[in-house]
């Protein structure tokens, strides 16, 4: 989110998980991520580093030329699940993927909704 605190716009970016401290986060918190529109899931309010920013143009559905913002997602710096503020200093950064568990490396983080910093 950006702009004014009483009225923040959300600000929606492709990431793909590059930094080993963003994958295991994500590998360690992967059931409480949000899928899309998930009411379900608790929310993730969280600060990040990201890198390598650039647009990306594509054409709606109604032939309208658009564009979306793309990322490298490297690290984060801030992380709030649900009410529960996580301790990243102390998060093993090389910790091993679980036994059938999707590789995070390649998994794009579609629309995540991110706090620009």
């Amino acid at each position: 989110m950006e702009g004014e605190c009483e009225n923040p716009e959300k600000v929606f970016i492709d990431l793909i998980v590059r930094g080993e401290q963003a994958k295991a986060v994500l590998r360690k918190y992967k059931n409480d991520f949000p899928k899309f529109n998930d009411k379900d899931k608790p929310t993730w309010f969280a600060s990040i580093k990201i890198g390598s920013v650039e647009a990306k143009p594509y054409l709606s559905n109604d032939g309208k030329a658009k564009a979306t913002l793309a990322a490298r997602l490297i690290k984060f710096t801030y992380l709030k699940i649900g009410d529960q503020v996580i301790d990243l200093e102390n998060l093993d950064a090389k910790a091993p993927a679980e036994a059938n568990e999707t590789n995070v490396e390649e998994t794009e983080v579609k629309e995540a909704e991110v706090k620009a910093a």
